[in-house]
């Protein structure tokens, strides 16, 4: 009986134990999305405060070409600022949705090193930083290909290096890769703060950016590390980090790699509507906003094509019916009357080889499924990549 009550007390201490332990879990959880939370707020409207009211200095008659230039970067940069939050809380939300989409690829890892490199290393030599930004390839071009998402991993390098260099003042920032016998190991390395020991087995948690004093030291949403570490994982691999106090941080990632992957490294030129001569075609934009259709006028501009618009989808209708030899529709989805996917299946009907992109701002699993259910050949998430832009216009007229 005594054995008895004795294990029954045991039993009794490990639950409260387990009971405890939660609690403790799920109060630091609450914790931790206060803090987040209470960020929001400030990381929103920076941005916005910088866009708007340079907006408005900017409508002044007596600025030179200079002050205008330097506001539209101004202007360009908070709202890569703000788009980059928006992206951060979009990622997280579809990777808790497991709304992820992985499509691999062969491509070379080396362009993607040097277009980060290039695009962060004249960063390091603004605000007064004394930061020098390296890069390390350790294969030839048509060594270093890997089947993978090109997408998440440049995702994935650009979140590790943009928080390297945010938390490095000075001294060096290195980004790059070795070759495995298993595989491809990159890494981003600083000389910058270090993480705390007891912080690093925490630091991929969501909303965490080293510790949470740092949400007020650091522009941020602190999800950044946790969505770079949930890509790797969908991608096959694996990432941890090291630091050393005193001697910065280093963030390690392995992916599979296969020596026998070869492929001819592609121009990593930026494209530009003159590599796409379409002056024979006819294309119909479906867009009720006037600025995103003043994107896509300038994006097509170098092109040559011939340009209608439609503002709702009855006018889209209309307009495919009296459009003389129409080659291709880039519809929005949401439009004043009704939306672009229901616009898309009646014309379908009518002109069934007539491509048509779809363009939405929700880059969700389900506007992608209702965009194939309407017919449509391919869509475009908002904002518009160039490149991505052009060649899937390409590939549309190719069909």
């Amino acid at each position: 009986m005594i054995c008895c009550n004795i294990q029954d007390i045991t039993e009794s201490k490990k639950r409260e134990a387990i009971l405890e332990n939660a609690k403790q879990k799920a109060e630091e959880s609450d914790r931790l999305k206060s803090v987040f939370l209470a960020n929001i707020s400030h990381e929103i409207r920076t941005p916005m405060n910088g866009i708007l009211g340079f907006a408005d200095l900017l409508l002044r008659d007596d600025l030179s070409l200079e002050k205008c230039q330097q506001y539209a970067k101004i202007i360009s940069d908070c709202g890569n600022n703000l788009m980059q939050l928006l992206n951060d809380i979009l990622d997280i939300s579809r990777i808790e949705a497991g709304e992820v989409e992985i499509k691999k690829e062969d491509f070379c890892v080396n362009e993607i090193i040097e277009e980060l490199y290039n695009f962060y290393e004249p960063q390091t030599r603004q605000d007064g930083k004394e930061l020098s930004l390296q890069m390390h390839k350790s294969l030839r071009n048509d060594e270093a290909v890997i089947y993978s998402d090109k997408r998440y991993l440049r995702q994935i390098l650009t979140n590790l290096l943009s928080n390297a260099l945010k938390f490095t003042k000075k001294g060096e920032t290195i980004i790059g890769y070795n070759a495995k016998q298993n595989g491809i190991e990159f890494f981003v390395k600083d000389s910058g703060e270090s993480i705390a020991p007891e912080l690093l087995d925490k630091i991929f948690e969501p909303f965490r950016q080293g510790e949470e004093i740092l949400s007020r030291k650091y522009h941020g949403t602190g999800l950044g590390l946790t969505i770079a570490k949930s890509y790797t994982e969908l991608l096959g691999g694996y990432m941890w980090v090291e630091s050393e106090i005193g001697h910065g941080t280093t963030f390690y990632l392995t992916l599979p790699y296969s020596a026998n992957a070869r492929i001819q490294a592609s121009s990593s030129a930026l494209s530009t509507g003159t590599d796409y001569p379409w002056k024979d075609k006819t294309f119909l934009i479906v867009e009720d906003n006037h600025i995103s259709f003043m994107l896509l006028e300038n994006l097509l501009e170098d092109t040559g094509v011939k340009i209608f618009r439609a503002e709702s989808a009855q006018q889209s209708m209309d307009m495919a019916e009296s459009i003389d030899n129409l080659d291709l529709i880039l519809m929005d989805v949401r439009l004043p009357d009704f939306t672009g996917w229901e616009a898309a299946k009646i014309i379908k009907k009518n002109y069934p080889d007539l491509p048509i992109i779809a363009q939405t701002a929700n880059a969700n699993a389900s506007d992608k499924i209702k965009t194939f259910q309407a017919g449509c050949e391919a869509y475009l998430t908002k904002p518009i990549i160039k490149k991505e832009f052009y060649d899937t216009i390409k590939k549309c007229l190719e069909k």
